[in-house]
């Protein structure tokens, strides 16, 4: 889970702890973290928030999807609602789903079982 806001971390391991007993979690506030994480705890799934357009997380998703070791990690990228032009840069740059704020629990549950479910 990658976001610099901790009360939205919170809300999304919350959620997705509510849906399943099997997710393990790692958080990380920017890019250089995300990099020690995928090397250290190599997960199946990220969950990267876009805060704004400018930032390092279109980076982070290239990366993860362009590196053979890490383009089996689904991504979903979670942008503020009305940012079409943020959806259509992250899903170029390789995410596997995008979703809006106000973040839909529903959604996010079922877009992470579907793309972990993938994985397996």
């Amino acid at each position: 889970m990658v976001d610099n806001e901790p009360d939205t971390v919170a809300l999304i391991i919350r959620a997705l702890r509510e849906d399943s007993d099997v997710y393990e979690f790692a958080s990380a506030s920017n890019g250089y973290e995300v990099g020690v994480h995928v090397v250290a705890f190599k997960p199946d799934l990220i969950v990267l928030s876009i805060a704004r357009p400018e930032t390092d997380e279109f980076e982070v998703c290239k990366k993860i999807k362009s590196d053979p070791e890490t383009e089996h990690i689904k991504v979903v990228g979670v942008v503020g609602s009305g940012e079409n032009g943020v959806i259509k840069e992250l899903l170029r740059c390789g995410a596997d789903d995008c979703l809006t704020k106000p973040l839909q629990i529903e959604e996010l549950q079922r877009s992470v079982r579907y793309l972990t479910a993938a994985n397996q």
